[in-house]
């Protein structure tokens, strides 16, 4: 298993990030830093709610998105995301997300 910084064991993203950026530290540690934000963001308690909207969680993902592709420009962002730049994500289906903890769920 690959180390990251710090001793953490690596997920598949930052192994892959750091094969293709491997003569761009700099950049990788962009990166890393603009993934670290948006997993915090999405990790911190929320008033009220106790978590994120799923509309919330998506905008968040998709800035992440466009600001990965302004960092690694459009080759680099195809090579790690398998995506074209500029394409719109939604990580967290918003029918599901309002369906959480209902049982049985119910679908709107």
């Amino acid at each position: 298993m690959s180390i990251g910084g710090e001793g953490i064991a690596m997920d598949e993203f930052e192994k892959r990030a750091t094969e293709l950026l491997v003569t761009e530290p700099a950049k990788l540690a962009s990166l890393l830093r603009l993934r670290g934000e948006v997993q915090r963001f999405a990790a911190q308690p929320w008033p009220g709610t106790g978590q994120p909207s799923a509309e919330a969680l998506n905008a968040r993902n998709q800035h992440l998105i466009d600001e990965a592709a302004k960092l690694l420009g459009p080759e680099h962002f195809r090579r790690l995301f398998g995506a074209e730049p500029g394409a719109k994500v939604t990580l967290v289906d918003p029918q599901i997300a309002a369906a959480a903890g209902e049982l049985p769920p119910k679908l709107r």
